[in-house]
């Protein structure tokens, strides 16, 4: 009993947190560097650019898998490589690499337009939830936490696009399945 009542007061209490966007910050993101005095997010200036290069390639027309290509043409670190050799000091797996799905989570991430958002994902063990990812329509966003990357019309212009290209994706596949009935 003690255990589920630890956790419901754990969760709770993040939520609390949360909605009040005082959260301690406990990593970094790409692009960024936490300030631990001032419990903020930072510009990284060596990561920074990187990031910006991704959107604007994005926006110029580039897919995900050029922009991969380009970023392992000029020898950039992934964000995990970099957060390994700056932040903690681990050895870089010989499986990590730039992928779309990294370049994905960049390109969708309301970070960089300076927000902070809470309860992407969700877990309460007290109730034998598991953890799982939430609807957007679930999530806490505290808008200029800390200083944008990306302008917010470049961000705009990005998530158009990039939903402008899953629904041709998908349009794509339903008409794949129909020809192949």
């Amino acid at each position: 009993m003690y255990a589920k009542d630890a956790s419901k007061k754990r969760v709770l209490s993040f939520e609390m947190h949360s909605q009040r966007g005082d959260m301690k910050i406990a990593k970094s993101i790409y692009g960024y560097y936490v300030d631990k005095e001032k419990n903020q997010l930072k510009v990284n200036l060596e990561t920074a650019p990187i990031v910006q290069a991704i959107f604007r390639w994005y926006q110029m027309g580039k897919g995900t898998g050029d922009i991969v290509k380009r970023l392992k043409m000029l020898d950039i670190m992934t964000p995990f490589a970099y957060k390994a050799t700056h932040e903690i000091e681990m050895e870089i797996p010989e499986t990590d690499r730039w992928t779309g799905d990294r370049i994905k989570t960049i390109l969708l991430n309301q970070s960089y337009i300076g927000s902070t958002v809470y309860g992407k994902r969700k877990a309460a063990k007290y109730r034998n939830m598991p953890e799982h990812h939430t609807d957007p329509s679930e999530w806490i966003i505290h808008e200029n936490t800390h200083e944008a990357i990306i302008a917010r019309s470049d961000f705009d212009e990005v998530q158009r696009i990039w939903n402008r290209e899953r629904e041709k994706y998908k349009e794509s596949v339903e008409r794949g399945l129909a020809r192949q009935r």
